[in-house]
């Protein structure tokens, strides 16, 4: 299949456009929480307290935290498979409930993990995205002509923090090169540009002695999740693939998401706990400022 080709998915399988409606188009959901790019080289997870803003018709993501605790969070999804599964897919974001928490799982690609929806409706929404790759070799002077472009868009480490959207629209171009300082990026708009680097990417793709079979064994040379590493979202119409990963060993992986939905009724009343958790972190937050203001305020005498 050609990399612009579109991957038709099986029957029970989730497309964005079914998990949110046109007329929640403005909600902050899963996929416009998660669009910061996130430097890491483990799985992150944070989570999101959401309140419905009747006026906006939208939600405000009141406060967000990281969840250090793994291994428990771990738990409580394997804890999943003794729920009753509902028959109906009810996300809490569509159906505008008043509060609604958000479990974001990332891997480091930052687009392949889980999403879990809580609300007072009892229902948990569970999306899993998962990584369908494929896996090239031969591609030094792709990785050659990435470092070109980035010294041509003069790009280089900041230690000034920098968000990074992997949604905006063209190529988003990270070098993923250090854990403390923010990583080299740039953004492909232009046409004929897009064009040049998507060449360098088809001509990989499309030569099948290239081509990594899945039985080979994995090595660090095919890691994708270390540093000095390219990631490239192609946030463009009719291109299925969402990210190319390219290695400084001369290998290539391309992503492509698989969606799938699954709901449960709440029925421990997951919902409450987290909702305690969150207006808990709430409060850190406000205390924290409070704290910083009146800092501010005693610097001036």
């Amino acid at each position: 299949m050609s990399f612009w080709g579109r991957t038709i998915l099986a029957g029970g399988l989730l497309t964005l456009a079914s998990l949110m409606s046109p007329s929640a188009a403005n909600a902050q959901d899963a996929s416009t929480i998660q669009s910061k790019f996130i430097m890491t080289t483990d799985v992150s997870l944070f989570g999101n307290y959401l309140t419905y803003n009747p006026e906006r018709q939208a939600y405000d993501l009141t406060v967000k935290w990281p969840v250090e605790n793994h291994q428990q969070w771990i738990k409580m999804k394997e804890y999943f498979q003794f729920l009753p599964q509902s028959n109906d897919l009810y996300n809490p974001v569509i159906m505008s409930d008043p509060e609604v928490i958000i479990f974001i799982e990332n891997n480091p690609d930052q687009i392949s993990g889980e999403d879990v929806y809580f609300s007072a409706a009892k229902k948990i929404l569970r999306v899993k995205r998962t990584p369908i790759d494929a896996n090239y070799k031969n591609t030094k002077d792709l990785y050659a002509f990435l470092q070109r472009q980035m010294q041509n868009n003069d790009r280089t480490y900041s230690a000034t923090e920098k968000n990074i959207n992997i949604n905006e629209p063209g190529l988003v171009i990270i070098f993923r090169g250090n854990t403390t300082l923010t990583n080299p990026s740039w953004v492909v708009k232009d046409p004929e540009e897009i064009e040049i680097y998507m060449k360098q990417i088809e001509d990989i793709t499309e030569n099948k002695e290239n081509t990594v079979l899945k039985l080979e064994n994995l090595t660090s040379q095919n890691s994708f999740d270390r540093l000095n590493t390219f990631m490239i979202y192609t946030n463009l119409p009719g291109v299925d693939t969402k990210l190319v990963s390219v290695n400084e060993f001369g290998r290539m992986r391309t992503t492509r998401i698989r969606l799938e939905g699954i709901c449960y009724d709440d029925e421990r009343n997951f919902f409450r706990t987290f909702q305690a958790q969150a207006k808990d972190e709430e409060k850190l937050v406000h205390e924290s400022d409070g704290k910083f203001i009146r800092y501010q305020h005693q610097s001036d005498f």
